[in-house]
């Protein structure tokens, strides 16, 4: 209604009323990462799956260095119908920790209506131990629908990864791994590993995915050393 009101605040008069009604924007029925991995030195991939039958403009990812947060925007990615979206994170240190990540939609007012579970990316850290072995600690991935089912540890050597994994450590296990490599003395000494996380069944849409970890290195000192030139005149005399 519009009212009119004189000068002396003390005589009015309306108008007739008129009503409309307005929708309000839908909010999605689910919204779920299908999986954080590690995709280089210093790049994550996010993969989500989203509810294409409500209007959303787009989707912002968040990364945090802790489950409670602070989380910070990194990135958006808009809406293209598409139920399957993926976003790169290209300056992340995956090589020193493991980093959480959600992903929030945005209507077309700009708020913010839904948000999804976090994601986990596997970190690695290895150690060279004094008896021929290496010991390998990482974390669980978090989190999917289906679980972890289990963990494979591939092995990297002067540059050549083993095509198939050289353990496979099941879920609820102690997530550690030592690995003899008495049987590898004739290398430059410079292990690498990395692991893989492989999703259980379970999950209610439907998904088996996978999550890769940093790129994880030690160096074996080396047992004996071989000079590879000499000197005529014995400068290495006794």
């Amino acid at each position: 209604i519009v009212r009119a009101v004189d000068g002396t605040g003390t005589r009015s008069s309306s108008s007739n009323s008129t009503c409309v009604t307005t929708i309000g924007a839908q909010v999605p029925s689910f919204q779920y990462i299908r999986r954080a991995t590690v995709v280089s030195d210093n790049a994550a991939l996010v993969t989500i799956y989203v509810d294409t039958s409500v209007n959303i403009a787009s989707y912002k990812i968040l990364r945090s260095p802790t489950a409670a947060g602070q989380y910070e925007t990194v990135g958006s990615v808009p809406a293209s119908g598409n139920p399957f979206i993926s976003f790169t994170d290209n300056s992340v240190p995956v090589g020193i920790r493991s980093y959480y990540y959600k992903s929030i939609a945005v209507d077309s007012c700009g708020n913010d209506v839904f948000s999804s579970q976090h994601g986990r990316t596997i970190h690695v850290e290895v150690t060279a131990n004094n008896n021929l072995t290496n010991t390998l600690d990482w974390n669980d991935y978090e989190i999917w629908l289906g679980g972890v089912d289990h963990y494979n540890v591939y092995r990297e050597v002067d540059g050549i990864t083993t095509p198939a994994p050289i353990a496979s450590i099941p879920f609820g296990q102690a997530l550690t791994f030592k690995d003899n490599i008495s049987n590898l003395t004739y290398t430059s000494g410079k292990f690498c590993y990395y692991i893989e996380a492989v999703e259980g069944p379970g999950n209610t849409f439907g998904f088996r995915e996978t999550s890769l970890s940093n790129l994880g290195c030690a160096i074996q000192t080396p047992m004996v050393f071989i000079p590879n030139s000499f000197h005529p005149d014995g400068l290495n005399k006794l």
